[in-house]
């Protein structure tokens, strides 16, 4: 899951940069994954500017605020790689450069402990 800013007028250009890496990592993955793209402005408009059309393995929430309160994020991007038991193995907060080779880590990780 990655929980994303989508405000109302422009989302940060980090975003967009994330979105990008993350479907690369996990298009490199020797292990399937699927993509939960969450936002959390409402306006579908802008979430579909920072990602584009939905891809197969993807979902994509809107108005997703709440998510990110309730997982007690207090920063923006949050990436959080769960395994198939949804148990959630390693959460990313903040913008990192490198962001996405973590995650193809933790998705390798996450899979070896189901």
């Amino acid at each position: 899951v990655a929980l994303l800013a989508s405000g109302y007028k422009k989302a940060p250009p980090d975003t967009a940069f994330i979105v990008s890496g993350l479907r690369r990592r996990i298009e490199l993955s020797p292990v399937p994954a699927d993509l939960i793209l969450a936002f959390t402005g409402s306006g579908i408009d802008a979430a579909e500017a920072i990602s584009g059309p939905l891809r197969p393995g993807e979902t994509h929430i809107i108005k997703a605020g709440s998510l990110g309160r309730d997982c007690g994020a207090a920063a923006l991007p949050v990436v959080i790689v769960a395994s198939s038991d949804a148990k959630a193995r390693k959460i990313f907060i903040g913008f990192n450069k490198n962001i996405s080779d973590g995650v193809i880590q933790s998705i390798a990780l996450a899979s070896s402990r189901n």
